[in-house]
């Protein structure tokens, strides 16, 4: 539907991956997920990969330290990111976090 992809509500569900050939979704609201194990890494991918197929009209903004998404998607994931303005790379967790305060000042001088 072309009037979906100007509509500007975030994801409210994400996939997390696939059980008995059905796909497993999460609820967005309210998520706190650790991931351990043989399969942690195939469900990260499998997450952030939904997470920016629905990113586009604004809808998410993925924020990764550089290093975890080469080790997630490889060292081509740099050029990738050029061409996908959701996908943010850091070069550590704490300016990720100090990109969201960015965020978060100057959105709420905004409203």
């Amino acid at each position: 539907m072309v009037t979906s992809a100007f509509a500007i509500d975030p994801p409210i569900t994400l996939k997390a991956g696939i059980r008995d050939d059905k796909p497993v979704h999460l609820p967005l609201s309210g998520l706190n997920l650790t991931l351990t194990g043989s399969g942690a890494d195939d469900c990260i991918r499998a997450i952030i990969l939904d997470l920016l197929t629905q990113a586009d009209a604004h809808r998410a903004h993925i924020i990764i330290p550089a290093r975890d998404a080469e080790h997630w998607f490889g060292p081509t994931i740099a050029a990738l990111a050029d061409h996908l303005p959701e996908l943010l790379l850091v070069a550590t967790f704490d300016e990720a976090i100090g990109y969201l305060e960015e965020q978060l000042v100057s959105r709420r001088g905004l409203l």
